[in-house]
């Protein structure tokens, strides 16, 4: 997401935040394709929109932590690092709460963390998805799909699963969105969950969380994968304070 706006290395050649800007999708969209998915899009938009607003007096809202608490729950060993995002990337992101938190576990794991979190769905108020705005700058995404969770005991749900590269280097980013209990990878399934949940429980929060680990030449993607599980599953553990279900 555009929350890469600044370069942070904690280690010699690594930069953990990346400078990033918007570029046009690595590949080009079929013409009728867009026109007939924009136009659900916009159809489906204004719908919840319609009743996000005529609903907004009876919206429920829930109960939750600020992120600020987010950064002390990682135990001894972990560097923490909060970074600050500029006036006009707020601006844009226009989220109710967020945190961009560069970490490094104690086995050295380099890992980046950015949660964003909405009360009311409306005015502009949606995430950037990070397929648009965290490539640039010269990198491209390589791949991109939705997969699904894997592992005994791992909550059930998908995710998408990009891999960015510039040159040599390599990024493997997790992001999904967490909704009112539900977490999602499809944004057209997320838009039809919040008219769904405005019509039925008077909601309209959520958050989108967006993991991201360096993939390095001494453990390739394979490494960079099982550090992302590690990571997925944590933070799976410690975000329902912070958004509720």
């Amino acid at each position: 997401n555009s929350s890469f706006n600044s370069s942070k290395s904690w280690r010699s050649g690594m930069t953990i935040l990346l400078s990033v800007e918007w570029m046009v999708p690595a590949e080009p969209w079929n013409r009728q394709r867009y026109i007939v998915l924009a136009g659900a899009a916009a159809a489906l938009i204004a719908i919840s929109a319609g009743i996000i607003h005529s609903t907004e007096s009876k919206i429920v809202i829930p109960d939750r932590q600020d992120f600020d608490e987010l950064k002390l729950e990682f135990g001894p060993g972990w560097k923490v690092e909060e970074s600050v995002l500029d006036v006009n990337t707020e601006r844009v992101l226009n989220a109710d709460d967020h945190i961009v938190l560069n970490l490094e576990s104690p086995e050295g794991d380099i890992l980046n963390l950015y949660v964003a979190y909405l009360v009311y769905q409306k005015d502009g108020g949606s995430w950037h998805s990070p397929q648009q705005c965290l490539p640039g700058g010269g990198w491209r995404i390589t791949q991109n799909a939705i997969v699904p969770t894997s592992g005994e005991g791992v909550p059930n749900y998908h995710y998408n699963r990009m891999i960015i590269k510039n040159g040599d280097d390599r990024f493997l980013v997790h992001y999904y969105y967490d909704q009112r209990g539900r977490r999602i990878a499809n944004e057209f399934m997320m838009k039809f969950a919040l008219v769904w949940d405005v019509l039925t429980q008077r909601r309209s929060d959520g958050a989108m969380i967006r993991l991201m680990t360096p993939i390095l030449a001494e453990d390739g993607i394979e490494g960079a994968e099982e550090r992302m599980r590690r990571f997925q599953r944590q933070i799976e553990e410690m975000t329902p304070p912070y958004i509720p279900a």
